[in-house]
């Protein structure tokens, strides 16, 4: 289970706390983390750098989240995912649709088809 800190605000209220589950391949390696969450962007630090998915408010009820990045050293432990699903599960509390503008996001939400309801223009 990851954790996540939201202590700034957004619009005029407090971001969730959130408790993120995540389900790995198995095999996969999985790095230990603690996302982290400020206006617009989910992080986390990884031995190799720091790991993003940045986001905008588009209007009162939909956010576009239009990057990820994980450092190359990181990638294929998960990275991303534990950010995507820390981003959705942020929207889902706070009521929110997510339009998928990185081009990882679809491929997410292929493998998290529970989380389509969320997502607009999919």
């Amino acid at each position: 289970m990851l954790s996540q800190r939201a202590s700034s605000l957004v619009a005029g209220y407090e971001l969730p706390k959130l408790k993120t589950r995540v389900r790995f391949p198995a095999g996969a390696v999985v790095l230990p983390m603690e996302i982290k969450h400020e206006n617009g962007r989910f992080y986390a630090k990884t031995p190799h750098g720091i790991a993003e998915l940045l986001y905008s408010k588009i209007d009162t009820s939909t956010i576009s989240i239009y990057h990820t990045f994980t450092p190359e050293e990181d990638r294929g432990h998960g990275i991303a995912e534990a950010l995507a699903t820390a981003a959705f599960e942020f929207a889902k509390k706070s009521s929110l649709k997510v339009r998928p503008d990185c081009p990882y996001i679809p491929n997410f939400l292929q493998k998290h088809k529970e989380l389509k309801k969320f997502a607009v223009n999919q």
